[in-house]
């Protein structure tokens, strides 16, 4: 019998092109870049409000460190 594991919200469906010198951030930085939790992170992958990661590995995911400078360029400020 197989089991089969629960996919997660860290499907991309999204292709980058990659620039170059551009570099893959981990959920670490990209925590601390954006200032947000995981919790923002993950919710905002499933409702299309956060850029998808891409796939790195079997376990691992990254994004592109341009995805996340657009992404926060594109935020509005608050005052």
């Amino acid at each position: 019998m197989s089991q089969q594991r629960k996919s997660g919200a860290h499907k991309s469906k999204r292709k980058y092109k990659f620039k170059s010198g551009s570099k893959i951030l981990r959920r670490p930085v990209v925590k601390k870049t954006a200032g947000v939790s995981d919790s923002f992170i993950d919710r905002g992958i499933k409702d299309g409000t956060f850029p998808a990661p891409v796939k790195l590995g079997a376990r691992a995911v990254g994004w592109p460190d341009f995805v996340i400078y657009e992404w926060l360029s594109e935020r509005e400020v608050v005052s």
